[in-house]
């Protein structure tokens, strides 16, 4: 589904990320970790395009998306949540979703999301910033499927949230993987949600990738060397 080959990017001066390549499967959880400051939101923001590599490819379903405009990579199936979640505050949850629907054929929103979110249904009319820290997450991964994604990209969706929200994400998760072939790159710190919810990984260290592979092989040695702070 994504593929990513040998990315580079700089600001400036500053090497971020050196040679990044990645694969995420069809219809699988791939999580990327890391200490803070390694590079993890760079390499999500310039898969989305929101930055724009200095060397390397991106491939979407085959298809090279590394040399298009970020609303561009969200037309070819690219949802995405940053970190921190930037949802509007001043703006009800109905207004939310729909900024989601911006630039589609489509202007309503799926009674999906308010299946997958019950309690966006319930706050519909409520403004964004009046939403709890897991609420407001719920809300933003909620506008980012309103397109129907190829690929759900996610950067530290547990962050503050309080432990029945974020069983709750990743339940919701793997019921889009398993009943609508969803697939997800996470950007991950919990370990315990990447052990139950994540099929693979990948850990980064000052902008490169140190060591990636299925969940079950992710070993106290790993985690003492690249995750333990």
């Amino acid at each position: 589904m994504l593929l990513v080959e040998n990315l580079s990017f700089s600001y400036g001066e500053v090497q971020a990320l050196r040679n990044i390549s990645l694969k995420v499967p069809t219809a699988t959880i791939v999580s990327v970790m890391g200490r803070n400051g390694v590079g993890k939101t760079t390499l999500m923001k310039n898969i989305v395009g929101t930055l724009k590599s200095t060397n390397g490819s991106v491939y979407l379903d085959d298809q090279p998306i590394h040399n298009l405009m970020a609303h561009q990579r969200v037309s070819a199936g690219i949802g995405y949540v940053p970190q921190g979640r930037m949802i509007f505050p001043k703006l009800t949850v109905s207004e939310n979703l729909q900024i989601g629907l911006a630039g589609s054929r489509n202007k309503i929103i799926p009674n999906q999301i308010f299946d997958l979110f019950p309690i966006l249904k319930e706050m519909k009319g409520r403004m964004g910033g009046d939403l709890s820290g897991g609420q407001q997450q719920q809300l933003a991964i909620g506008r980012a499927l309103v397109t129907d994604p190829k690929i759900l990209i996610l950067d530290e969706p547990t962050e503050g949230i309080q432990p029945n929200i974020i069983q709750q994400i990743g339940q919701v998760l793997l019921q889009l993987v398993e009943e609508k072939g969803l697939t997800v790159l996470i950007v991950e710190q919990y370990l315990d949600f990447v052990r139950e919810f994540c099929q693979s990984f990948y850990i980064m260290n000052r902008g490169e990738i140190v060591a990636n592979g299925i969940t079950k092989d992710l070993n106290q040695q790993i985690i003492r060397e690249y995750l333990s702070v």
